[in-house]
């Protein structure tokens, strides 16, 4: 009788283990593959407050240099310690490889900026920028 609940065991482990293969193996194959991205950022007003929204503008270019144009960024800005919640955004094409979006910053601190960018492909880069406020 034990050696058949071993059996029985054994055999339990190694079907989910290959089932759980699988189901990675089906969100492995749906990913979308990752591309060159450089990433150029600024942003106004220099002089951050709580009253004021800010203005952001990033311009994508691929290595080789070129514009890329009419991918979608979206965004999430968060402090740089846990608590806070997050501002959720995307940026909006407005010409030249420059895209836009305007936030107003909850609280003075460091901010970190995740950007994942969807390139007209179907390729995905992210990238992620730090704001230190007043």
């Amino acid at each position: 009788m034990k050696k058949l609940a071993v059996i029985f065991l054994f055999l339990s482990v190694a079907i989910g283990l290959f089932f759980l293969k699988e189901n990675f193996n089906l969100k492995s194959k749906g990913e979308a593959k990752k591309a060159d991205v450089v990433l150029t950022w600024d942003y106004n007003p220099k002089s951050i407050d709580l009253q004021t929204p800010v203005n952001f503008t990033f311009t994508l270019k691929d290595k080789e240099g070129k514009n890329i144009e009419n991918a979608k960024i979206d965004i999430e800005a968060t402090m740089n310690h846990g608590g806070m919640i997050p501002i959720f955004t995307e940026a909006i094409y407005l010409k030249d490889a420059i895209y836009s979006t305007r936030f107003k910053l909850t609280m003075l601190g460091e901010w970190i900026i995740f950007l994942t960018i969807t390139l007209p492909d179907g390729s995905v880069a992210s990238k992620e920028v730090v704001l230190q406020t007043n």
